[in-house]
Formats: structure tokens, sequence, C-alpha cells
């Protein structure tokens, strides 16, 4: 504002020296005013002749005014710059007043990308790896391209480095939407590697159905029976016990102390049977900020009216309230269906594991349990492993590391192994993994990364696609498959809604008492 106040000056005292120089001045004798006439004569001549170039060329003190409105501008601007809402992600701005907005960073930014393995004896065991031009967007949950200025350390101490990197990403914003992508600057290149997850951060189904727990209790392998869905008679899916799996870790993190992670007492503390997990002592620590970094919302599920209903809204659909659920979708459309499905193959796989195991029942609740299975759908990536892959091996005992995956699997009883194994394309096993940071990445039909799990190294590698390049502030795009909007709603929790997802017609309506909504051998009447 100084600078402007001084530049408007400057004119103002040109144009009155100006005025001067053409005649404003007093004329002190006949002669100054004879040689005044004739030179206004002269310029009114040149005037006449010039009129049109005079006419189009700016003055001076049109240029200088010109200037200090642009300098005017740009001070409004970066006064208003912190008030403005970032138009792609929070890369800029302290959160240092949250505690969890911190843990989500540093998972988000340490977890997979600095992993380094303790040893290199094991095939499996490689580096973890994020491209350099990835950055933590802790309040969307995610990571982000980071723009080619961005300095996380210089915005901390720089008011001003902050203000013009905000306004910087809004130009670029809006040139992205005004303009064709071709104009946006490529920040990774595409094909090349946007992020490794190696093995020992992932925790597949068959992790879990090597749990001594899961096996003396659920698996039939002793003298416990095999336990199945009281409707179908079928047996329970892997992803079932993935979720057992789980919250046997979690609740051996907390060394038995309490059952509930909500209440601050604890009414019956969990059995040392229950929480023992010496099995898996190695690579619990390691796993710990992927365990705490899973959602453990739980919401009466009963409730119809109240704060809890109301805050059940905005969580997953499978946790909704019964009146939310059917105040939203008419009865016996293809996703209240798949919805009520869902929900009944989860409550019956907890009443067959609850019956089967005592302990198991004393020690989870069935909002614990559903918690869980909503992350393990909707979290869980396939795995194609081989009989020689060597992350199905890991971390085998030694005196097993040489017996066959295959006749492994036909050893555990489920849904999709078992009896149920197809013999005949078993070669390669379709498995379940929970994968720490590829779980936190957006889904859509149209994906800017390739997820796929390399059978060399038994990591998941995500490569920029080769159709599109990444842009700065780009978000990280993969896909989980093709689902129909109503599938995906129940799975997951969300659509895209810009039509790029497959569409599907219900014919066959004859087989909603049924229950065959899509859910395969999961849990299915027929």
């Amino acid at each position: 504002l100084l600078v402007s106040i001084v530049v408007a000056t400057m004119a103002k005292k040109q144009q009155s020296t100006r005025r001067e120089r053409n005649g404003g001045g007093a004329a002190t004798t006949s002669s100054s005013i004879e040689r005044a006439r004739q030179s206004a004569t002269k310029r009114r001549g040149r005037a006449k002749n010039n009129d049109a170039d005079s006419s189009r060329r700016p003055s001076t003190t049109q240029l200088l005014f010109a200037l200090v409105a642009v300098l005017a501008f740009a001070s409004l601007l970066l006064l208003i710059a912190p008030f403005l809402p970032l138009p792609t992600s929070n890369l800029v701005g302290s959160i240092n007043d949250d505690e969890e907005l911190l843990k989500t960073r540093e998972f988000l930014s340490n977890f997979v990308c600095n992993y380094k393995p303790k040893s290199t004896t094991s095939d499996v065991d490689v580096d973890g790896y994020c491209h350099p031009k990835l950055v933590a967007a802790p309040k969307e949950r995610t990571q982000r391209v980071a723009h080619d200025d961005y300095n996380p350390e210089l915005q901390l101490s720089s008011k001003v480095y902050s203000r013009v990197v905000i306004l910087q990403q809004w130009f670029q914003f809006i040139s992205n939407k005004l303009f064709i992508t071709t104009n946006k600057s490529i920040a990774i290149p595409a094909g090349e590697l946007v992020m490794r997850l190696p093995r020992p951060l992932q925790i597949w189904d068959l992790d879990a159905l090597r749990d001594e727990f899961i096996q003396t209790e659920f698996l039939g392998l002793s003298d416990v029976p095999l336990v199945t869905h009281r409707e179908t008679g079928n047996p329970l899916d892997s992803g079932a016990f993935l979720a057992v799996h789980l919250i046997r870790l979690i609740h051996g993190l907390r060394g038995g102390e309490c059952n509930d992670s909500e209440s601050q007492e604890c009414a019956q503390p969990s059995s040392s049977e229950w929480t023992n997990i010496r099995q898996y002592e190695q690579r619990i620590d390691l796993l710990e900020p992927y365990l705490d970094m899973l959602p453990a919302h739980h919401y009466d599920t009963t409730a119809t009216s109240g704060s809890k209903a109301e805050d059940a809204h905005h969580d997953h659909p499978l946790i909704w309230p019964k009146s939310t659920l059917e105040s939203l979708f008419p009865k016996y459309t293809h996703t209240y269906d798949l919805i009520v499905h869902y929900r009944r193959m989860i409550q019956s796989e907890y009443d067959a594991l609850g019956q089967s195991s005592k302990v198991f029942a004393k020690n989870v609740d069935f909002s614990e349990y559903l918690n869980m299975r909503v992350n393990v759908l909707s979290r869980a990536f396939g795995v194609s492993a081989t009989e020689h892959d060597s992350g199905a091996k890991w971390p085998k005992s030694e005196e097993a590391a040489n017996d066959s995956l295959l006749d492994e699997m036909i050893s555990y009883e489920t849904s999709n192994f078992g009896t149920y194994l197809d013999k005949s394309h078993s070669s390669s096993f379709k498995l379940r993994s929970m994968s720490p940071l590829l779980d936190m990445y957006n889904s859509h039909p149209n994906p800017n990364v390739m997820w796929r799990y390399n059978e060399m190294t038994s990591s998941y590698d995500i490569r920029a696609s080769n159709k599109y390049s990444l842009s700065p502030g780009d978000a990280i795009m993969v896909s989980y498959g093709k689902y129909t909007e109503g599938h995906k709603f129940a799975k997951f929790g969300y659509v895209n809604g810009d039509g790029s997802s497959p569409t599907e017609a219900n014919l066959a309506v004859f087989h909603r008492p049924l229950g065959d909504v899509g859910l395969g051998r999961q849990y299915s009447l027929l």
C-alpha cells in the first residue's frame, strides 16, 4: 500500500510539471507570449497529424495508475489468501493442534514410505517406497502429488510462502479448469513407480488361517467341529477369520486390559488365551501403527433417534440403523437387499463364531466384530499367490516351509478354500490382504494409477497408469474392481456419481427371498 501511495504522488507531480511546461506559467514579456503562441500552433499541427497514434498510446499517468491497481490487487490477494480454502488438498496449513491429524500424517509419510527391512535374508523383505512427489494429505486420509514449489519445512517458517503457495494452487486450479489437460505440468510420468508395499506390512487371510487360536477354535483342526452358518450350513468365508485375527492382534496390543476401547473402566478383562499373540511377537510392533489407523467407530445399529443415529449417517451403510436405511432406499431394491444381506451374513458369522468359541463370545461384542468385518470387506485387496510364491510361505516355520501350499489350502475348510477349492486351477490361489496405505487411496473406474501384486518380491507395486501422467495436486486414484453404484455403496460406502460405473438391472426378482444377491458362497441360501 505504501508503494502505491508513492507511485500515485509521483504521477501527480509529473502531471503538474507537464502543465507548466506547456504554458501554464505566467508570461513576463511580449516576446515570451509570441513564442508561446507559435509553440502552441506547432503543437496543434503535430496533434492533427498524429491524432490516431496518440489516441492509441497510453499516457505515463495511465501506466502508473495501472501499476498502482495491479500492486493494490496483489496486496489484497496476499491479505485474503489465509482465508481461502485450498482447491485441491490441504498441503499447506498447520495441523499442530490436532493429535489425530498429526498421527495420520506420520503414518502416511513414514509407515510404508520409509520402511526398511531388518535383514536382507528374506526374498519378501524389500524396502518400502513412495515417490518423492507424494505428500501426505492427512485431512483426506490419503496422499496427493505435491506441487513443484511445495516445501513443508519452509511453509512452517514463512507465512508469506504459505500465502503465495495458496494463491499458486488457486491459479493452477482455475487454469486446469479453463484449458485442456495437456497444459498441466507433469510431476510423475506415466508408468513410473508410485508406491511399493512390502509383504511384512501386509496382513493376509492366509495369516489368519495360520493363527493357532483360529485353527483350534474354528477350523475343525482339533476336537472342535468346523464353524458354519446356521441357516445355510456353509463354512464361513476366510474374510470372517481375517476380521477375528485383526481383533485379536489389537486386543493383544492392549495386553488384555480392556475389552471396550471406548469405556473408561474394564467391565471384564480379556482372557490370556484370547490375547496370547506370542505367535506374532516378531511383527506385532511393526503392524501397530496400521492397526491403530483402522477405523474403529462403533454405533448402535438399532438406534432410531438421537445423537447415535445421527452420527451413524456419516459412517458405513452397513453400520446404519435400520430406520436410516429404510428412509433412503425402498425395500427390495438391489442396494437395499445387498446391505440387508451383508448384515445378515455378518450377524450369522458372529453367531456361529460365538457358538463355536466361548472365549470369542466373551471377548468380542457384535459391534466390534461388525466394524472389523466392514474394514475387511471394504479395505482388503486381492492376492493371486502361487505355489512358489515366497509371500505365501512367509512367515511359516522352517519345518513347514517345504509343505505344499495346495495341501495347506485344502485343509482350511472355508467358503473359498478347502473342498470349494478349484483343484483344476490350483496353480494360483485367490487370497485377500489388508494393505496399508494402498487401502487409503480412493477408487474410480478410470484410475490414474494401477496396482499389481508382484510375485517376485511379494509386494504390491503401484504405478502411474500408462494412459495418464500425474500432475501437481492430483489425488491417487486406484480401481477396486468393476462394481455397480449400488454394490459399491453397499460394500465400500460411497458412489462415484459421475456415470462411470457399470449399470445393472435385476430381472430375477424372485431370487431376493432366497438371498442370492451376488454374495456367492460367502452367504447364500441357494
